[in-house]
């Protein structure tokens, strides 16, 4: 096999070993290529890429009886935020080495500046957002040798600059039933839910200090109360939306009898997220909210 090792390796690989970096940050690496002959090619070329891409399917039918029928419908939409493309090599066209790569050790450095509105990148089941840099040494009546790497971006949201309703300090109370019956008829009375936080915006590591208060006026005991922070996504492909949702932080507590009251005071962490819209991106929408949880034996209800 001529191509022995055909790799890319990051200059900051030591101290940045999960290939991290921030919208605007330049992004250094090297292209390292070691032939034990020579080989024939046009190029070696090195690419930066960014991307979102967004794809579900729907089934649809028409008809019926007989001539009823099921097709797939597909949706799709894509941003590129970064796309671009150096020549590391390029061999010359005369000599012993015309149209080749000649035999040995080499090491082509290469950089690229990520552009500072490029969003944060993201993992969503139907929906991504990714950055990866590619390698190919490009053989003319043979496929191409590829080598590609994937890393990390992420984009900076400064709490400071955003409009103080969005993150100052926030106060809700509201009045919901208690309904576990299946007729959702019957209602048991109801629970006052009151919220306090002493802000609204967060970064990751954080802790939400969550204060209040539930008061159980209903004829029934929660045996369980916890405190969610779940993510809500929007994805958007050729004029629909499909939304998913998922918990990303619990807090317990205790159950609250009926006829009784309990304060609120815990603590969320708030783990590794995407920053809420995701800035940058227009096919893809974080928003992130807080959810008591009560339930009795199996049966839970939201607020």
């Amino acid at each position: 096999m001529k191509v022995q090792t055909f790799e890319i390796e990051f200059a900051d690989a030591a101290r940045n070993p999960n290939s991290v970096y921030h919208s605007g940050q330049l992004v250094t690496f090297n292209v390292h290529l070691k032939l034990l002959q020579p080989v024939k090619c046009r190029a070696v070329y090195a690419s930066l890429h960014g991307s979102s891409n967004v794809h579900w399917s729907e089934s649809r039918s028409s008809g019926s009886g007989k001539s009823r029928r099921s097709r797939t419908v597909h949706y799709r939409s894509e941003e590129i935020y970064i796309d671009q493309t150096v020549a590391v090599y390029t061999p010359p066209s005369d000599g012993p080495l015309a149209s080749h790569h000649p035999a040995g050790e080499f090491y082509y450095p290469v950089t690229f500046q990520l552009p500072a509105t490029a969003p944060s990148s993201f993992e969503g089941g139907i929906g991504k957002i990714r950055y990866r840099i590619r390698a190919n040494i490009d053989r003319p009546w043979r496929f191409d040798t590829v080598t590609q790497k994937m890393y990390t971006v992420i984009r900076d949201l400064d709490l400071n600059l955003e409009p103080g309703n969005l993150i100052g300090p926030h106060s809700t109370s509201d009045e919901y039933d208690v309904n576990f019956c299946s007729c959702f008829t019957c209602c048991f009375g109801q629970v006052r839910v009151s919220i306090d936080l002493d802000k609204k915006g967060f970064v990751p590591g954080e802790s939400v200090r969550v204060g209040g208060e539930l008061v159980n006026t209903s004829s029934v005991d929660l045996d369980s109360v916890s405190l969610e922070l779940y993510q809500k996504i929007l994805f958007h492909a050729e004029g629909k939306t499909r939304t998913t949702t998922r918990v990303t932080a619990t807090a317990e507590l205790p159950g609250l009898q009926r006829r009784r009251s309990m304060p609120l005071s815990c603590l969320l962490c708030v783990p590794p997220l995407p920053s809420s819209r995701i800035d940058g991106c227009n096919n893809i929408e974080a928003h992130y909210y807080l959810r008591v949880r009560a339930g009795q034996g199996a049966q839970q209800l939201n607020w």
